[in-house]
């Protein structure tokens, strides 16, 4: 990855919207030369071993069908410091990391309702209040420009202080409609309502690395995530060793 250099007076400023509104954007954040060539990777992969399913497609537990020698790349994403600054800030010192997810979406892909993210979705779904505190914090790379005709993000600002799931009959005003350049980072609250744009365009796929961070007391196996398979976490970078708490079985 080429370094960039990074305005480090804007960090406050990202932990402020992320409070605030429930959601931040951090714009080119890798370089687009990079971000192209991370896209280009999780195309073939997706394309290869992703069971198809129409125009919407993602291969989750990427990491253990990469070859060694991008590992590094994909560590200089996940344990960026941007990243870890922030999931610091929104969960403590001690967090860990949830399976990582290539998604492409190709032109044609419908659009995703407002949700949140589990576990704290499930107490909203039994009829609870959801908790106040952070139980998740879901981010995504943008590895190829996020637009209007593409499929923007969707995020209704504040909704992470309601401490209650979207209604699905209702049509929302106000919900803020993501776009970013490639190299960018998304991240966000789960119980931050979210959802996807359709893909409207006529030939621009939609290509991103999406992961999350958890607190490290939380065992991400109930939740059913997809772990790092021994073999695999034994060759990664010592910063993706130390977020992965919980491995596959082999």
């Amino acid at each position: 990855m080429n370094a960039v250099n990074h305005d480090r007076a804007r960090i406050e400023e990202y932990k402020h919207d992320l409070d605030l509104y429930g959601f931040v954007v951090v714009e080119d954040l890798i370089t687009a030369e990079d971000a192209g060539r991370l896209a280009g990777l999780l195309e073939s992969l997706v394309a290869d071993l992703a069971r198809p399913e129409g125009s919407d497609l993602a291969l989750r537990g990427v990491l253990n069908h990469t070859d060694p020698a991008d590992y590094q790349m994909f560590s200089a994403l996940l344990a960026h410091p941007v990243c870890l600054e922030l999931a610091r800030h929104a969960l403590g010192d001690s967090f860990q990391i949830v399976e990582v997810t290539a998604l492409v979406r190709k032109p044609g892909a419908p659009a995703h309702p407002l949700h949140c993210t589990a576990p704290a979705a499930w107490f909203g779904e039994q009829g609870f209040p959801m908790p106040e505190y952070r139980m998740v914090l879901p981010f995504s790379w943008i590895l190829a420009d996020l637009t209007r005709e593409n499929g923007a993000r969707l995020f209704m600002p504040f909704s992470h202080l309601s401490s209650r799931l979207p209604d699905p009959e209702r049509r929302y005003r106000h919900v803020a409609r993501v776009e970013a350049p490639a190299g960018s980072l998304v991240l966000f609250n789960g119980a931050t309502w979210h959802g996807l744009a359709a893909n409207e365009s006529s030939s621009h796929c939609r290509v991103e690395l999406a992961s999350g961070y958890m607190p490290a007391w939380y065992d991400v196996r109930t939740s059913g995530y997809r772990m790092l398979k021994p073999s695999v976490w034994e060759q990664m970078p010592q910063e993706v060793q130390d977020l992965n708490r919980y491995l596959a079985e082999e």
